[in-house]
């Protein structure tokens, strides 16, 4: 009996044994585990972030993702150049409120001011789709005629072909006016700062005769001739008009004419060494080395890229005048046999891969500007950079632009 006893006793402490070995053993390997899965949490969680940063995370269909297309892009973009910064913003009206700015590079660089979403760049014929929509709106207002001849609304100015040539021929550059001779550039030149006035911006077309009406010839002219059409019809300066009638109502804030040479929020522009002012910064003691008023309708705007990102929309979804204006102004009036551009009534359409796309860019010294509406997935981008150096700014923001809303539309689509 004693010996049974013994024997059971000690079968029953190896089974209590074993049992806390194994309990043991499970333990640790739990352990174990949930600290390897700790781990590799944690690692995917830093991957993950690391990817979202340099933009190789698949993107979401969130501000956050669509932010991060554009600055991946952006980036791309600048790999090898020495452009010296760009802004760029994305608006989604189906989708959100307010446009998605980012920006990359310096403001300046003497200075080391880093760009910002907000930094205003002169946006060069971009502006002329300002003074486009002012003539619509105002034929909307029964106060202008496109059809009408510009002798009938500037007969003192008795400028060439003025009983040919009517408001729609200039809206659609086929008025055959040429564009700024050597005169003009050269007198830019030796006098940059000073204020220009009609007799400057047609001598060119008084100097040699234009081509035949119905000629498609792009020249900022036509479109300074038209910014004074407006002056009469309006009965205020266009500008004034554009700022009462567009500017304000939208809370277009950061955008103004540029038609002075002191500019608050302005980047700095870089025009390279060779340009024909013949200094690569353009702005010295904080004014502009040149009148930008020189401009006139041709132009004639700061902006930020923001802001583009809203006027154009409000210029491609017919917000801003009727939809029967729309319908004329979105008319293929002549296509570029090279670029397969079109020009409508003073806009760009172009078919890309994302579907028909409407917009404008703009270049003055030290600065390029690029805004488009893509009609199909509504949205539309804007970008801005501040150098006009060739050497420098080997891309075109219109492929930027088409590669961001491929890969928006793709993000959205999951």
């Amino acid at each position: 009996m004693r010996c049974f006893e013994f024997v059971d006793i000690n079968l029953e402490d190896v089974a209590l044994e074993t049992k806390l070995e194994k309990d043991g053993r499970f333990i640790k390997h739990c352990a174990l585990i949930i600290t390897l899965l700790c781990s590799l949490f944690l690692l995917s969680a830093f991957v993950a972030s690391a990817q979202v940063k340099q933009g190789f995370a698949t993107p979401t269909c969130s501000r956050d993702g669509v932010a991060s297309i554009v600055r991946g892009e952006l980036a791309e973009a600048l790999k090898g150049a020495n452009v010296p910064g760009v802004t760029a913003a994305v608006y989604m009206p189906t989708r959100f409120s307010q446009p998605i700015a980012t920006e990359i590079g310096w403001s300046e660089i003497a200075s080391k001011r880093l760009m910002k979403p907000d930094s205003r760049i002169l946006a060069g014929s971009i502006g002329k789709t300002f003074y486009a929509a002012a003539a619509l709106r105002l034929v909307d207002m029964g106060k202008l005629n496109l059809d009408q001849t510009i002798e009938h609304y500037l007969p003192a100015a008795k400028l060439p072909s003025a009983d040919k040539v009517t408001v729609r021929m200039l809206l659609s550059h086929t008025s055959g006016y040429g564009e700024y001779d050597n005169v003009f550039m050269q007198e830019l030149i030796e006098n940059p700062t000073r204020v220009r006035t009609l007799e400057d911006w047609v001598g060119p077309l008084r100097r040699t005769s234009p081509a035949k009406p119905g000629e498609f010839r792009y020249s900022d002219i036509n479109f300074v001739i038209l910014a004074h059409i407006i002056d009469r019809a309006a009965g205020t300066p266009a500008t004034e008009f554009i700022r009462s009638q567009f500017l304000r109502p939208y809370h277009l804030d950061h955008t103004e004419p540029s038609d002075k040479r002191e500019i608050p929020g302005l980047a700095q522009g870089y025009a390279g060494p060779t340009n024909f002012f013949g200094r690569d910064t353009m702005i010295e003691s904080g004014k502009l080395i040149y009148n930008p008023q020189f401009e006139s309708g041709g132009g004639g705007y700061v902006s930020t890229s923001g802001d583009l990102t809203r006027w154009i929309t409000l210029f491609g979804t017919s917000t801003i005048f009727t939809r029967a204006r729309w319908s004329e102004a979105s008319v293929e009036t002549h296509k570029d046999p090279k670029t397969g551009t079109a020009y409508g009534l003073g806009i760009h359409i172009d078919s890309t891969p994302q579907g028909t796309a409407y917009g404008h860019s703009g270049y003055i010294p030290g600065y390029v500007s690029w805004a488009r509406w893509y009609e199909r997935p509504s949205i539309a981008v804007a970008i801005q950079t501040n150098t006009s150096d060739r050497a420098r700014l080997t891309w075109d923001g219109f492929d930027i632009s088409n590669r961001i809303v491929r890969k928006i539309e793709m993000a959205c689509s999951r």
